[in-house]
């Protein structure tokens, strides 16, 4: 008897997309963002090839650096340049690209060009409970919260297991104080954010596969998804089951708590359904929370938080019920697992796909598609046309109660 671990190949960064008419500096920038790196002090990418594309923040050509914004404003305006261009979103921050109609290697016979499904097998004494994971494409490296099984003998503990994407290959499981709930890669700082059910977090360095960092986030329960502002360099990450729940503003530089908000209605929404999936918007500089259920909003709302005031700024009702996984899609615009598609400008629900559902979602930029796990049924949707693709059956049914 064995439990399948499905995973997404993605493909090399390098040449998989491109943005403002080939321009190199977008290319470069897009690069930076895609790995969860920010623009830094220093100015620009460095690497340019193309005289001919101009950017704000320069007065001459891509060889001049010549500095005139500040790093935030420049990035702002060049996605203000790249949705000039006509361009439609950058994976993973789908914000001003487009995909190259050029393929990287990963193209195999019957297979998506830009995306490969795997599957690795594991004993049930090994792998008794997992919860969730995270593809870190920019390293080949796939992530799995594993939470271990402690009716096994010897007994195994939580841990967090590695696999090499490229190869296809277990590569080594990383040991935890407490079993691990959401997870999250930050490729360029070499590091895994894990929350665990004691609630604190445990950053983990990719280079020596062994945790470096424990931060409270100062609950009772546990910690669980989060997500990642790559400028401010903030984590905000969700403690969905205390008592009222709560988000955490936790700085990247300093491993240290900024700002706890309590939904409690005063600081934030009355949460009667807990706290779900968070996603990062780099175009609109906001945080977006699903919140299953609230006091003013019983079928759950889509909350927007501002990483520079640390509050909630808007709360957008959703029309369908419990809204728990978050993804953003092409066209800045969200979709939830119970699958609203909202435009984030309005803040209007401007669609409802139907007989679609589950847990945690993930887009999937290589094939423009959103996959809907937590159950047998993964649904596939594409993000542009919110057509129902396909539904691939997988796993077993007893995982779907894993969380």
């Amino acid at each position: 008897m064995f439990k399948i671990i499905l995973y997404w190949k993605q493909p090399p960064i390098s040449g998989s997309f491109c943005i403002g008419k080939d321009c190199q500096f977008c290319k470069a920038l897009g690069r930076s963002i895609l790995t969860g790196d920010r623009v830094t002090g220093r100015g620009f990418p460095a690497q340019f090839h193309s005289s001919s594309c101009k950017h704000p923040g320069r007065n001459q050509s891509n060889r001049s650096l010549t500095k005139k914004l500040s790093d935030r404003e420049v990035r702002k305006e060049v996605f203000a340049e790249c949705a000039l261009q006509n361009c439609s979103h950058l994976p993973g921050w789908h914000s001003c690209c487009r995909p190259c109609s050029h393929r990287p290697r990963h193209n195999k016979a019957n297979q998506s060009p830009a995306t490969r499904c795997c599957a690795r097998s594991l004993s049930p004494e090994v792998l008794r409970e997992t919860i969730s994971a995270w593809v870190d494409s920019a390293n080949a490296r796939y992530y799995l919260a594993d939470r271990g099984n402690a009716t096994a003998s010897p007994v195994i503990g939580p841990r967090v297991d590695v696999i090499d994407t490229e190869n296809d290959v277990f590569i080594t499981s990383i040991p935890l104080t407490s079993a691990a709930n959401g997870i999250l890669a930050v490729p360029r700082s070499h590091e895994i954010w894990v929350g665990l059910n004691d609630s604190t977090i445990a950053v983990i360095d990719t280079d020596t596969n062994s945790v470096t960092h424990v931060v409270s986030t100062g609950g009772t329960a546990r910690a669980d998804e989060m997500a990642y502002d790559p400028d401010d360099r903030l984590i905000l990450i969700a403690n969905d089951r205390d008592t009222p729940p709560f988000v955490t503003f936790v700085s990247q530089a300093s491993y240290s708590v900024v700002k706890k908000i309590s939904y409690d209605g005063v600081a934030a929404p009355k949460s009667t359904g807990g706290i779900e999936q968070s996603v990062w918007d780099g175009p609109a500089w906001k945080f977006y929370i699903s919140i299953p259920a609230t006091a003013t909003n019983p079928n759950g709302e889509i909350d927007e938080l501002d990483p520079q005031t640390l509050s909630v700024t808007r709360s957008i009702p959703s029309a369908c019920t419990g809204p728990s996984g978050l993804v953003l899609i092409p066209g800045q615009r969200l979709m939830s697992a119970c699958c609203d598609v909202i435009d984030i400008p309005s803040g209007k629900v401007v669609a409802t796909v139907s007989g679609v559902s589950g847990d945690e979602i993930w887009y999937n930029a290589g094939d423009q598609r959103v996959y809907f796990g937590g159950g047998v049924n993964v649904y596939v949707v594409d993000a542009n046309t919110y057509a129902l693709v396909t539904t691939l059956v997988v796993g077993q049914a007893e995982l779907s109660n894993a969380r």
